[in-house]
């Protein structure tokens, strides 16, 4: 197999018997066929066709499904391994990539021509992650020294970060630059989870941090203020918001209008220090306590944060639509409300404090039960949200995860099921699901 091979159609569409839901499995080749990440665009702009990853050849390779003829088309002829963490620019049908060497590559779908666009620095790791501006300029990308040592600062101990680079490319003027090399004496914060740039102004660069700077230990969040076309941080870097000790957040994503979101963990049992406070499990495993689970929003540039409260389990990741009106999450389950029979009426109407919502166990046990086996949809309603499961994922949490994403148009919403060893495409209709029956 190569570069341009066409392949026959392996889609085949089914109704999810419970909701009613039309699911269409775009792939399947034995081995693992991958989707991107969750904050990163997978579709062309057109919605027709959509870009994901497989070991189908041997090597990892790109690949393009088109969604009406389930034609499929590779795309690369990656050495080594085969390509990393993509994203698609969707309006100018161009893909940005790990090539297998190291460097950041740029494809153009159309004429299948790549170009490296960025290069490791001389004694550090390749090129890894690849967050895209709206615009289609600016890429945000990682590095590590080889020798990374975060203890050679005397006195100083960063429990479980890892010292990283900050780097955006211009991939117009072809440059990049280290806007932060962290973690620091003077800013403890290592820029070790999922770089991201904001869709509204691509001056906002943003990150979580392994580094523990608050007494949960939990991974904390940070932003970094830059002038695009020199490339130069204007500030060191800053917490995205005020994170209390009793609270913590897992991941994030980037939505229009320079807002930022993300699911937020608020521990129910603390200590006068606000540390979650252990449990004993069965088996006389210690567990951190219970939380409340929120949808929280944050505004780059005011700073103001909303936050709205989930009645049962949280999803792990989630996106916004592009209306603005409608989230997608994997193991978005409505807990209580549909698996355990209570109508979800009695919620609203009884205008129940947050603080009286059911708290999740702390040990995040919830993602591998039976109710954590679907994409969910949510939707706000008032001070609340209210959750429906879409279609059932049914993946192996521990190798796969389903990273539902809307399509531009809002109409399907891919994901991907399976597990280590055999995972595939899929795409679900976008819609307010009935209720079971």
């Amino acid at each position: 197999m190569a570069r341009g091979d066409v392949l026959p159609s392996e889609k085949r569409s089914f109704k999810q018997q419970e909701t009613g839901v039309r699911v269409v499995q775009l792939t399947d080749s034995p081995g693992r066929n991958q989707n991107a990440y969750y904050n990163e665009e997978q579709f062309t702009a057109d919605a027709e066709s959509l870009i994901f990853r497989s070991d189908r050849s041997g090597r990892r390779q790109l690949y393009c499904v088109e969604i009406d003829s389930g034609r499929i088309t590779q795309l690369t002829d990656a050495p080594s391994e085969g390509v990393g963490g993509f994203t698609v620019d969707a309006q100018r049908r161009l893909v940005y990539f790990g090539d297998g060497l190291g460097n950041i590559a740029r494809l153009n779908l159309d004429t299948l021509q790549e170009e490296v666009v960025a290069e490791p620095l001389e004694g550090c790791t390749p090129l890894s992650g690849g967050d895209l501006s709206s615009c289609g300029r600016y890429l945000a990308v990682s590095t590590r020294p080889l020798d990374a040592r975060i203890h050679r600062w005397p006195n100083h101990h960063f429990r479980n970060g890892t010292e990283t680079m900050a780097l955006v490319c211009d991939v117009e003027a072809q440059k990049q630059a280290v806007l932060y090399h962290g973690p620091s004496p003077e800013v403890p914060v290592a820029p070790d989870s999922h770089l991201m740039l904001s869709r509204g102004d691509p001056s906002y660069l943003w990150w979580g941090s392994y580094s523990r700077s608050h007494p949960t230990g939990f991974k904390t969040i940070w932003a970094l203020k830059y002038e695009p076309e020199s490339l130069m941080p204007l500030a060191d870097p800053y917490p995205l918001f005020d994170q209390r000790p009793c609270e913590f957040i897992n991941h994030y994503y980037p939505v229009a209008d320079c807002h930022v979101q993300m699911p937020l963990y608020q521990y129910t049992q603390v200590d006068s220090k606000g540390v979650p406070t252990a449990t004993t499990r069965p088996g006389n495993v210690s567990r951190a306590g219970a939380y409340i689970p929120y949808l929280l929003d944050i505004d780059l540039c005011s700073g103001m944060t909303k936050r709205w409260p989930f009645p049962g389990q949280p999803p792990l990741h989630f996106q916004r639509c592009h209306a603005g009106d409608l989230w997608a999450g994997d193991c978005a389950d409505p807990g209580f409300l549909w698996f355990e029979g209570r109508d979800a009426m009695d919620l609203w109407e009884e205008k129940v404090d947050p603080a009286r919502c059911p708290a999740i166990p702390g040990d995040h046990s919830h993602h591998w039960l039976g109710s954590g086996a679907w994409i969910g949809v949510f939707r706000l309603r008032g001070s609340y949200i209210e959750v429906r499961p879409l279609v059932r994922h049914d993946t192996e949490w521990a190798s796969v995860h389903p990273h539902p994403v809307f399509s531009p148009d809002d109409r399907w919403i891919a994901y991907a099921s399976g597990n280590s060893r055999d995972s595939q495409i899929f795409v679900a209709e976008a819609v307010w699901p009935a209720q079971f029956t």
